[in-house]
C-alpha cells in the first residue's frame, strides 16, 4: 500500500480524534513537496534525500529484506574515508530494501548510535514479543542536512518517531531529536546527540497556525512547544489564534534575547507564550535572513495570485526532554510547485556552525 493510500486509511480511523489527524497532515498532507509513492521527497537536480516519512503499524508490520546491491553501491558512491553503508528503515521496521533514499553514508558511531538509539528502542518498546500492539501507529520522519547544495553525504539526520494510540488519543514523541555524522576523519570526540522522548502531546490552534505543545512535567517548570506549522495565503496572513501556556523567562544563556518562532509578517503573535522563545542572536539573525527573507520575496512575487499557499513547518530541538531552552530549529517551508528552500538546522547558538561542529550534549 503507497503511502498516501495509508495515510487516508489512519486518518479515516482517526476521525474521532481530530488533534491526531492534524498531526499526520503536518508531516505529510499539508506538505506539497512530498513528491514519492512512499513519503519520500528527494533533491530533483542530484537525487539525495531531504525527507522520508513512513507510517509502520506495528499489528501489521510487513518485514522486509537486506538491501539489495544496487542500492549499496549507490551509497558507497557517497562514502569517505570509513564509512559504512547506513539503513534509516531497517528491515525488521519493514524498510525499503530496493530504494536507494533508504542507505547512506554513516561514519561507524554514527551508526552505532541510529542502531541503539533509533531502530532498537523502536523495536523493543513496539515489536517485542508480548509488546501490545493493537490501536498503535508510528509515524517515523527523517529529514537529512547537507554541507553543501551539492552534497550527497549528510552530515546531520533530525529524527521524529511520533508514537499515536488511535483508541485513547493519546500522542507522544518517542523519538525526537538530532544525530550528526560527521566524516570519521573530522572527529575528535565521540559522537554524542539530542535525543530524547516527551510525554503527551497537545494540537493547539486552527488551520492556519498549529502549535504542537507538551505540557510541563514533574522536573519541568513550564509548557513548551515542539513544533510550529502554518498555512497561508501569501496575499492574506492571518493573525495566529493565542494559544495559552505555562511560558516564564527561564533558561537564558548570556546574550541571549525573548524572540519570536514565527513573525508577525506571517501572523505571529507576540503576545502568544508558545511564539516567544529564547534565541541566540546569531538565530535570530539566521531565522531572518534564511527563512523569513525568502517568504517575503515569494509573497511579494505572488501578492496578485490567489492560491499563492505557503507552507512553513518549525520543528524545536531541546537538549533532553527537561529543557525549556531550544538548542536548534529545524525549518522546512512549501508552496504549491514544491520546496520553497532547502530543509535547514539553524543551531541556537554564538555562532553558525555544521553537523561535524554541533554542540554536544553531555548529558545523554
Amino acid at each position: 500500500m503507497v503511502f498516501v493510500e495509508v495515510l487516508v486509511e489512519v486518518v479515516s480511523a482517526l476521525a474521532k480524534a481530530i488533534a491526531l489527524g492534524v498531526i499526520l497532515s503536518i508531516y505529510s498532507g499539508m506538505d506539497p513537496s512530498m513528491d514519492g509513492p512512499d513519503g519520500v521527497q528527494t533533491n530533483h537536480v542530484n537525487g539525495r534525500l531531504e525527507v522520508l516519512t513512513a507510517v509502520l503499524n506495528p499489528e501489521n508490520l510487513v518485514v522486509g529484506s537486506h538491501l539489495t546491491n544496487e542500492v549499496k553501491h549507490h551509497a558507497q558512491k557517497s562514502f569517505e574515508a570509513d564509512d559504512i553503508i547506513g539503513v534509516l528503515i531497517d528491515e525488521k521496521l519493514g524498510g525499503f530494501a530496493n530504494k536507494t533514499f533508504n542507505a547512506v553514508p554513516m561514519n561507524p558511531s554514527t551508526h552505532e548510535t541510529w542502531r541503539k538509539k533509533v531502530t532498537e528502542p523502536i523495536i523493543h518498546d513496539y515489536l517485542a514479543p508480548g509488546i501490545s500492539k493493537e490501536n498503535v501507529t508510528l509515524i517515523f520522519t527523517i529529514i537529512p542536512f547537507y554541507e553543501y547544495n551539492d552534497t550527497t553525504r549528510p552530515n546531520c539526520f533530525a529524527v521524529v518517531v511520533l508514537a499515536m494510540n488511535i483508541s485513547s488519543s493519546i500522542i507522544h514523541y518517542t523519538i525526537k531529536g538530532l544525530i550528526p555524522n560527521p566524516p570519521k576523519a573530522e572527529m575528535s570526540e565521540a559522537i554524542v546527540p539530542y535525543l530524547y522522548k516527551t510525554g503527551n502531546i497537545t494540537a493547539q490552534g486552527d488551520q492556519h497556525c498549529i502549535y504542537l505543545t507538551v505540557e510541563a512535567g514533574e522536573n519541568q517548570m513550564e509548557d513548551r512547544v515542539e513544533m510550529i506549522t502554518m498555512q497561508f495565503n501569501a496575499s492574506d496572513i492571518s493573525p495566529c489564534r493565542k494559544i495559552d501556556g505555562k511560558r516564564n523567562e527561564v533558561q537564558l544563556r548570556k546574550n541571549d534575547v525573548q524572540s519570536l518562532l514565527i513573525s508577525e509578517k506571517f501572523g505571529g503573535r507576540p503576545d502568544d507564550p508558545f511564539n516567544v522563545v529564547p534565541m541566540h542572536p546569531s538565530a535570530v539573525r539566521e531565522l531572518k535572513t534564511r527563512v523569513e527573507q525568502p517568504i517575503i520575496d515569494y509573497i511579494k512575487s505572488t501578492k496578485d495570485i490567489p492560491d499563492a499557499i505557503v507552507w512553513l513547518n518549525m520543528m524545536l530541538i531541546y537538549s533532553d526532554s527537561l529543557a525549556t531552552r531550544p538548542a536548534g530549529f529545524v525549518v522546512r517551508s512549501s508552496i504549491k510547485t514544491g520546496k520553497l528552500f532547502d530543509p535547514m538546522y539553524i543551531p541556537n547558538t554564538g555562532k553558525i556552525i555544521n553537523a561535524k561542529k554541533l554542540p554536544l550534549n553531555k548529558n545523554i
